[in-house]
């Protein structure tokens, strides 16, 4: 009797280890495939400014305690302009990439955001709601990174924005002591500006006071007129909620005012178009203000070390938004592709990289490297950089900032520049040349 047991025994042994075998082998095949549970998951990432350098310690960690993700930083490349046409090549590249499904993130500017919804993978409600990322973020870039649903598309490591740098040696020379009190709004700015300017035996421009009234040689008038427009409670694009279609709609009796406030500095004499370059007119000490975004600073360091300069606010509109003031924001952040293979992953790795502490991280080498770091995205950081050199006007300004959905900043900073040329020596625009310029916007947006 024990012998004929034997074989059934082994038979029942053999039976129990292939099916236990056959199991082991489908849950390896699960394991390998999915991503959230352990399996070989890698995502390519392309940053836009900071080298590999700054990131790779923090990937090799979440490598370490992720170890079935492997992370590829690629620092973005692309033919740079003197101007902003870089943001209007980086976008087109972008799109390409985002529908090749070569990438998994990628760093985009937050005014393309709800144009690139259709490719995007929004971030599951387990590592983000839109809720909370009200409760987190800024309002310019809750606004920017949440749809209407309230998912959120994607992950700020920065808010940005135009600051105004000021020559501290000019500013003493003309015995200017409170910089801040002399710039905070635009009619005392103006007043500043033209006590700044100085005038060579011919009568042009020695050294201008301000950067403004040009879209030839001032290479950040379109967000300047952009910030000038959102203060004056301008309705730059509106939102069709049918079709979620953007249409520009800047051509107001409001929107003349700001643009023709735009052109007085430079038709009373406070700055020329006549003149070098704003940027190196600033960096050679020929220019006393310059409306700029914050990262200019990094290029005004390495075109002049010894310059004395440092960073307020930009003006405000006087009478309007009283205790409130509104400032234009411009950052960037990173978002998913639809076509990631991992996007789950793709997401859990962007709100770590986006938590405090990694922020400051990034921050730490970035300023090992220049002259100043990303500020922060997070409402209870503002603290940490309030008083850091250049960007704590940056914070000073973010509660009060705005996003606009532009969808196309190529085609808008193009546009702008080229049809506000012809109007330079007149110094003024019409209702009538402003609908113009807004058709011109729709017609190009919307062959894109």
């Amino acid at each position: 009797m024990n012998n004929k047991r034997g074989p059934l025994l082994a038979l029942l042994i053999i039976g129990i280890v292939t099916i236990v075998a056959v199991i082991a082998f489908f849950v390896y095949q699960q394991y390998n495939k999915s991503g959230s549970s352990g399996g070989s998951v890698e995502l390519n990432y392309i940053g836009l400014w900071d080298d590999a350098s700054i990131y790779e310690p923090l990937i090799q960690e979440y490598q370490n305690n992720n170890p079935h993700v492997k992370i590829i930083y690629t620092k973005a490349t692309f033919k740079n302009s003197p101007n902003l046409a870089y943001q209007g090549v980086h976008q087109v590249d972008m799109e390409e990439r985002l529908n090749s499904g070569t990438v998994d993130i990628v760093r985009v500017h937050q005014a393309w955001v709800a144009k690139l919804l259709p490719q995007l993978a929004p971030a599951p409600n387990t590592v983000m709601t839109g809720v909370q990322a009200r409760d987190l973020y800024y309002p310019a870039i809750a606004d920017a990174i949440t749809s209407s649903n309230n998912q959120v598309f994607a992950s700020p490591q920065i808010i940005d924005g135009l600051v105004l740098l000021y020559n501290k040696d000019l500013f003493d020379k003309a015995e200017i002591t409170d910089p801040r009190t002399a710039t905070r709004d635009w009619d005392v700015t103006l007043q500043t500006a033209l006590q700044l300017s100085e005038k060579n035996t011919n009568g042009t421009i020695k050294v201008a006071g301000i950067n403004m009234g040009s879209f030839s040689n001032v290479r950040s008038s379109p967000e300047i007129l952009l910030a000038m427009l959102t203060q004056a409670s301008v309705p730059i694009v509106t939102i069709n909620q049918t079709n979620g279609a953007v249409s520009a709609t800047f051509a107001t009796d409001g929107g003349v005012a700001a643009v023709n406030r735009f052109f007085e500095f430079s038709r009373v004499g406070a700055w020329s178009s006549r003149m070098e370059d704003d940027l190196q007119a600033f960096a050679s000490g020929r220019l006393a203000m310059m409306i700029a975004p914050s990262w200019r600073v990094i290029d005004l360091v390495g075109m002049n070390s010894s310059l004395r300069f440092e960073a307020l606010p930009i003006p405000v509109l006087p009478g309007a938004n009283p205790g409130v003031p509104q400032y234009y924001a411009s950052y960037w952040v990173d978002v998913v592709s639809k076509k990631s293979k991992n996007p789950e992953e793709a997401w859990k790795f962007l709100k770590w990289l986006g938590e405090p502490e990694q922020l400051r991280r990034i921050y730490a080498k970035q300023t090992e490297l220049r002259i100043i770091g990303n500020p922060y995205p997070i409402k209870s950081m503002a603290s940490e950089q309030q008083d850091a050199p250049y960007i704590g006007a940056i914070i000073e300004m973010a509660p009060g900032m705005k996003s606009w959905p532009l969808f196309d900043y190529g085609i808008w900073e193009e546009t702008l520049r080229r049809e506000f040329l012809q109007y330079e020596d007149r110094g003024a625009v019409t209702r009538n040349e402003l609908e113009q310029i807004q058709s011109q916007i729709n017609n190009l947006t919307l062959k894109r």
